[in-house]
């Protein structure tokens, strides 16, 4: 007996769950050239304020799940950023009641923002995607582990984990030029993403019609649409996984403390 509709849940929410933190929040290349990587730079004086937002994370009309985000400044040159997905309702039937954390670690050196410490905690189906990545920037290299995979890359001083990316992108959102390639740990490797920006949009939100810069993420056939809020520190008010053409799955604000 076949199960079209719980395989697709099953596969949208395997997909919201291991993306979307990534997306909201959240590009990458061998150590080749960048066209700038200078962009994605985070410096003290342009960050967000700490801050906290919940998204609702959908496949056409069914809620698949929630997205947490937090933002904290530990002290004066320390900041924990980290995002929990969690399944919800019929979909958390198919994925085991999947739940998805990512924790990036920030420390102000030199004149930068930079990640000394990335984890991702996820067990699904018994299935262990659990990811580290430790930035020695000492010596200029990251120790990165995924599944039974351990390898070891050179860092310039921009490098990125891919859950701080989208934080890069808040926090860079007025100058970013309408096309860019930028390099970030994601899986234990380094991957090469291109960043469009397409206009401003007006979004209708939970709290009005607001002022959007849209970007994409691209990378092969798949992209992440993002609609950046242009006047509250560039915070994503919705997201679309788009795949071949077709939209896999939505992510909405809900409620956010910038608000």
């Amino acid at each position: 007996m076949k199960y079209p509709l719980r395989l697709t849940l099953y596969l949208a929410a395997q997909a919201a769950t291991c993306a979307t933190v990534m997306l909201v929040f959240a590009l990458i290349s061998t150590s080749g050239a960048l066209a700038n990587p200078s962009l994605f730079a985070l410096h003290e004086k342009t960050m967000p304020p700490p801050f906290s937002a919940e998204y609702d994370i959908h496949m056409g009309n069914m809620t698949l799940g929630q997205l947490r985000i937090d933002l904290r400044k530990n002290n004066s040159h320390s900041w924990t950023y980290r995002a929990r997905t969690q399944a919800k309702g019929l979909a958390s039937l198919f994925v085991g009641g999947n739940e998805m954390t990512e924790t990036s670690h920030l420390e102000l050196i030199d004149d930068t923002i930079r990640p000394v410490l990335f984890e991702r905690i996820q067990v699904t189906n018994s299935t262990n995607k659990s990811e580290r990545a430790i930035f020695e920037w000492h010596n200029n290299s990251v120790k990165t582990s995924y599944k039974d995979r351990r390898l070891q890359h050179p860092l310039n001083k921009y490098s990125l984990d891919k859950f701080t990316l989208q934080l890069a992108l808040m926090n860079n959102l007025a100058s970013l030029p309408e096309r860019s390639t930028v390099a970030v740990i994601s899986k234990a490797k380094m991957k090469k993403y291109v960043i469009i920006r397409h206009g401003a949009e007006t979004v209708d939100t939970a709290f009005g019609r607001r002022q959007a810069v849209v970007i994409e993420r691209l990378r092969d056939d798949a992209s992440y649409m993002i609609w950046a809020d242009s006047r509250t520190h560039g915070i994503p008010l919705k997201i679309q996984h788009i795949k071949q053409g077709k939209m896999q799955y939505e992510v909405v604000l809900a409620s956010s403390s910038l608000f």
